[in-house]
């Protein structure tokens, strides 16, 4: 019998894990009458106080979590502070009042509803670079997740209809108008693939395709409600805030079945989903209730001394790399057989 070495080739798998920044996504901002409160969901502790001394309408975090924007109704200005040290880095001066803000999904351009106009600034040197004209007052909008379009809802004189718009971002003209019969849309929102655009007016959710602009379903409730509707980030809920009943009502964007109706004890209810959507934040009066979106059990109530305005959930860097790598490695090592 004789003995042969041999050569076999084998693989190791070595891992290399990268985690996101722990402050990112985790952050809540909460903006009562006169000042803007950042938790900390890990503790549900607060880290930052922003004593504004003016009446907020509305917060926004930009993209990559770096600035938080505030508008004020009452001075007609919008702040912008840094999230690092939380100084101020503009104010803007509208000169009217001031609906809603939103950032585009690079965080190049802050838009702002101010009147029945929507202006818009670049980030990099906060000048105007573009002024939408709209023929009613606008009370919201949102720009999609790829940055081609701006939505817009508009709020009609007396009982005429209100107006859905939709601008290409590219051309900064509209595609899209259409008429509500309702004399409010009141809120509108994108899904986070950008394939749905949610529109809230009177009882109803209208959600539009964005590939054709076709209605694909119509939400009902039986009576009128005015508020705000959102998607979960990974779009498998939307939630409709009602100030009729004071309801939060919850569907399932698979087959818009019911998910759930929560309840608050106020006429202003508000929602704002977590970056990671297990938690969804609920303002009712002065406080917020914190929800568990697994189970749909109250993680967390926060208590506040002032009715919330705005609530707003700081992003995840984009820009930081998570998630798993595997990398294989080749090795080498010898063995006997024996052979006849």
């Amino acid at each position: 019998m004789e003995e042969k070495m041999h050569r076999k080739k084998t693989f190791l798998l070595s891992i290399i894990v990268l985690l996101f920044s722990p402050a990112y996504g985790k952050q809540l901002a909460i903006a009562t009458s006169k000042k803007i409160i950042i938790w900390n969901s890990d503790d549900w502790q607060q880290e930052k106080v922003l004593d504004t001394t003016t009446c907020i309408e509305s917060i926004a975090f930009s993209p990559d979590g770096t600035r938080l924007a505030m508008s004020c109704t009452i001075n007609e200005k919008i702040t912008i502070w840094n999230t690092n040290d939380w100084k101020r880095e503009k104010v803007l001066d509208t000169k009217s009042d001031i609906e809603s803000i939103a950032f585009n999904p690079d965080g190049t351009h802050l838009a702002a509803a101010t009147n029945n106009q929507i202006r818009i600034w670049n980030t990099s040197n906060w000048k105007p670079i573009k002024n939408l004209k709209a023929d009613r007052f606008v009370k919201q909008i949102a720009f999609s997740p790829d940055g081609k379009y701006l939505a817009a809802g508009t709020k009609a004189k007396n009982t005429e209809g209100a107006d859905l718009i939709i601008w290409n971002t590219n051309t900064w003209k509209p595609i899209k108008n259409w008429r509500a019969k309702y004399y409010s849309v009141d809120s509108v929102a994108f899904s986070p693939d950008g394939k749905l655009l949610a529109a809230a007016h009177g009882p109803n959710v209208t959600i539009w395709n964005t590939d054709t602009w076709n209605q694909k379903k119509i939400l009902e409730k039986p009576e009128g409600a005015l508020g705000l509707v959102t998607f979960s980030p990974d779009g498998k809920y939307l939630v409709r805030c009602s100030s009729y009943d004071n309801e939060i009502t919850i569907w399932k964007t698979i087959d818009w079945s019911l998910e759930k109706v929560l309840k608050t004890k106020t006429d202003l209810p508000s929602a704002a989903f977590s970056p990671n959507k297990n938690l969804l934040a609920l303002a009712d009066g002065k406080d917020v209730t914190i929800w568990n979106t697994k189970k749909w059990n109250v993680e967390k109530k926060l208590q506040g001394d002032q009715w919330v305005k705005s609530m707003a959930w700081k992003p995840i860097d984009p820009t930081a790399q998570f998630g798993t790598k595997i990398r294989k490695k080749r090795k080498y090592f010898d063995i006997k057989i024996k052979t006849k």
